[in-house]
């Protein structure tokens, strides 16, 4: 995939939005704030600069703290439904985006996406991706603007700010909560260009505390007690630090904290800075299947990718960044670490 947008991208873009009389958006499932961020302000945005009627489709629960925060659009925006194919046949959109992500089966929690996949491919008249995974194949035709960026918010920033579209507080608001996301606060920051971003937010009127507090946890005994557990779960392999969140946990950890990746993302930060060469998070957050997000540790970071080891398991991402869905029926958490440790092995020796 190509690492920076090209002014025929921009132009088609511009010409499917103006010939789009409704615009359907969906992200990943199991949304992140990159993912929400994204298509919350592109939604926004369109309908500012267009006029276009804008809907943002997900099956996920908004967690409280985000729809505070970002009220007028979730309001405006967003429809939470149980099923997107159903919710997409009743709204007929002429236009679909898929942001920060370009495969059917991560947009809905349905396993029998094909219903989905044929309604977007046959009955809507444009379908457009834009995601900043470059490791992965696009499964939506159309237009695909898939190129290398720390996160989708800060390509959805260029594309918006090439295209001279005008933002308001609460779309810029948005797009740093997106770019904050992926870069876990800057830990996981490439280079000078992100800065840049935040700081034209900023001058567009995007408030810093607002935005960056609401990474952070809400502490009462319950949420330490929920955290200190999640930690006594963390374990090492020969190259592998990794721990394993089962469902009964899980569950625990939603009804205390808000939103409930927080845990994770705090366990993560952990693992990853570690003295091995990667580290493995496995979330049991449905019964009996397990969501696995893998990386290089401390002695594996800009030296060895997760992208292969990703893709073993239908799963992909960024060689720094990689995530993949199995089911203990298949492989148990202590099998997955095992292979991790035999690819680790491998690609030492290259």
């Amino acid at each position: 995939m190509q690492s920076k947008l090209s002014p025929k991208q921009l132009e088609q873009f511009e010409k499917i939005v103006k010939n789009s009389l409704k615009v359907a958006v969906l992200a990943h499932t199991s949304l992140d704030p990159d993912a929400f961020g994204s298509a919350l302000a592109l939604a926004r945005v369109l309908n500012l600069n267009y006029g276009v009627n804008t809907r943002f489709f997900t099956e996920d629960r908004i967690y409280s703290r985000w729809q505070v925060a970002f009220k007028d659009s979730v309001n405006k925006y967003v429809l939470s439904v149980p099923d997107v194919y159903t919710a997409l046949r009743a709204y007929q959109p002429t236009t679909v985006f898929a942001v920060d992500i370009g495969h059917y089966h991560r947009l809905t929690g349905n396993p029998d996406y094909s219903r989905l996949q044929k309604f977007i491919e046959t009955e809507t008249k444009f379908q457009v991706c834009v995601d900043h995974h470059i490791a992965n194949e696009p499964e939506l035709t159309g237009l695909n603007i898939i190129a290398d960026y720390t996160s989708t918010a800060e390509l959805l920033f260029d594309i918006f700010h090439k295209l001279d579209l005008e933002h308001d507080t609460e779309s810029a608001e948005l797009l740093l909560f997106g770019l904050l996301g992926d870069l876990r606060r800057f830990r996981w920051l490439r280079d000078n260009k992100s800065f840049a971003k935040v700081e034209a937010l900023l001058n567009i009127g995007a408030n810093w505390h607002k935005v960056y507090s609401l990474s952070d946890f809400i502490f009462d005994d319950n949420v330490k007690e929920i955290i200190l557990e999640a930690i006594n779960r963390i374990r090492f392999s020969k190259y592998t630090a990794w721990v394993h969140i089962d469902n009964k946990l899980y569950s625990k950890i939603q009804h205390v904290v808000d939103p409930p990746r927080l845990v994770h993302d705090l366990i993560v930060d952990l693992i990853s800075s570690s003295r091995k060469v990667f580290f493995l998070s496995m979330r049991e957050k449905s019964k009996g299947k397990i969501y696995g997000s893998v990386g290089p540790a401390l002695l594996g970071r800009g030296r060895h990718s997760v992208v292969e080891f990703a893709k073993k398991f239908g799963g992909g991402g960024h060689p720094h960044r990689a995530g993949f869905r199995v089911r203990t029926s298949e492989y148990t958490p202590e099998q997955i670490v095992e292979l991790l440790d035999e690819y680790a092995a491998r690609v030492r020796k290259k």
